[in-house]
């Protein structure tokens, strides 16, 4: 199969698996951006060993488009139309109790909180520089709900996706503020994280079976 005229980015490619997938791909004649972190030596070796099979390439590092001193951020989604980038990503910096040894939304006295906004931004220049970042949410989330696992454990997963037409982008999330809070009747006595991260239950408990 042929990749000519075909453009890869591949992370992580400056050695190991990556750099095997960068190899195969301009082998078929694709165009490669070799992406590193901080070898550039061995990313500079995968663009060599990309021109001996007669392909072209470049490296290409990652590059921080919103720093913050406080808060985490992850689950990132991007998307790409007519020149523009976009970007959007969970984002803490607004968590009341947010410390950097403890999980998010979770507080000193082992309550938790609403903690979650979502935040994204733009390139015009290919990711070369990017547009202030935008708080997109207007009702924090507390990520932290027991609703899975027979409703025992929080998961709010990487449902994130950004979607684009040129200057213009669609994006969705997971979203808590519809969660009815509860207390948990298998909790004889309240758990530790003092009743905030119970939903409302379709149970009851049974004190002669403990179920």
């Amino acid at each position: 199969m042929s990749l000519k005229q075909k453009h890869a980015l591949i992370t992580g490619s400056s050695r190991g698996i990556g750099r095997g997938i960068a190899l195969k791909l301009a082998g078929a004649g694709a165009t490669i951006a070799i992406h590193h972190y901080q070898n550039e030596a061995a990313a500079k070796e995968t663009l060599r060993r990309i021109k001996e099979r007669g392909a072209d390439g470049q490296t290409t590092t990652p590059t921080l488009i919103d720093n913050r001193a406080t808060g985490h951020q992850g689950y990132p989604d991007i998307a790409a139309d007519g020149g523009m980038l976009h970007a959007l990503w969970w984002d803490t910096r607004n968590d009341p109790c947010y410390s950097a040894t403890r999980p998010v939304g979770n507080c000193a006295d082992r309550s938790t909180v609403p903690a979650l906004d979502i935040y994204a931004t733009s390139s015009n220049e290919d990711g070369a520089s990017w547009a202030a970042s935008t708080k997109v949410t207007d009702v924090m989330s507390n990520g932290n709900y027991e609703q899975f696992d027979n409703r025992s454990v929080p998961f709010g997963g990487d449902y994130l996706w950004i979607t684009a037409r040129c200057s213009f982008a669609y994006g969705t999330w997971t979203d808590w503020r519809n969660t009815v809070q509860g207390s948990d009747p298998r909790e004889v006595t309240e758990d530790e994280d003092n009743a905030t991260a119970d939903v409302k239950q379709c149970r009851t408990f049974n004190a002669t079976t403990g179920t």
